[in-house]
């Protein structure tokens, strides 16, 4: 089993994914807490849970892209680093794909939108409630990792 994350300190989309075509289970963590070490950890937290519940053997992220707004992505550079540093201290790989690499694989073409990404995971998993464009994010994240592996990058 795969966890698929799409990073975020606010939402973070989770999948647990078994082959390119099976969600075992997915949503989202909310980072309701007011400072970022508080969303860190709470994060943490339950990703560590969510790796204890369905035995996961690697987890795989979109790899972080930042745009214009510089301290967001120092935030989600912390995010990610700690949850790599769970995936280690547990003994699970850690694994990155490219946003685009995503978007060409899951829908057809590196340049979709959010809402091509959230169209192409309701219809490929009509009986998943998509709760926020994160969600969808980790479930594409996750078939994406079972459809080319070879695309994942190492830390």
């Amino acid at each position: 089993m795969i966890l698929a994350l799409d990073l975020a300190t606010k939402v973070t989309g989770w999948a647990v994914i078994s082959d390119s075509e099976t969600v075992v289970d997915s949503g989202i963590i909310l980072g309701d807490h007011s400072t970022l070490e508080d969303r860190i950890h709470e994060t943490c937290i339950q990703i560590e849970a969510l790796i204890d519940k369905h035995d996961i053997t690697c987890i795989v992220c979109e790899d972080m892209f930042i745009g214009r707004n510089n301290a967001t992505g120092i935030q989600l550079a912390r995010l990610s680093g700690a949850v790599a540093h769970l995936a280690m201290t547990r003994g699970i790989p850690f694994r990155l794909l490219h946003n685009a690499t995503i978007k060409a694989v899951y829908a057809g073409h590196g340049k979709a939108k959010k809402s091509d990404i959230i169209a192409e995971t309701k219809k490929r998993f009509p009986d998943i409630k998509i709760l926020t464009d994160d969600h969808a994010d980790a479930i594409a994240t996750g078939i994406t990792f079972f459809q080319s592996p070879e695309k994942a990058k190492v830390l």
